[in-house]
């Protein structure tokens, strides 16, 4: 084991050097850079069904309003009870 002697600038001389350092920092990066790709994935994969169904205010034409689905819903209701 070696010994942690500290130095005058408050880094534990022995135990960890700049290389470590560096290497733990770039891995940190790699690991940020996989989240945030993999988020914006999901994200991706996500939003369109989102405005497929009407959320958002990406409308297509021939999309029907929210009183057309309610008069469809209750037309259908009222078959189902015949």
């Amino acid at each position: 084991m070696v010994p942690a002697i500290r130095t005058t600038g408050g880094r534990v001389r022995g135990l960890s050097s700049k290389r470590e350092e560096r290497k733990v920092k770039h891995h940190l990066w790699i690991i940020v850079i996989i989240v945030i790709g993999l988020s914006s994935f999901m994200i991706g994969y996500s939003i369109p069904p989102f405005l497929e169904v009407g959320f958002g205010k990406a409308t297509e034409e021939g999309a029907m309003s929210e009183e057309d689905l309610q008069k469809l819903y209750q037309d259908l209701y009222r078959e189902s009870e015949q």
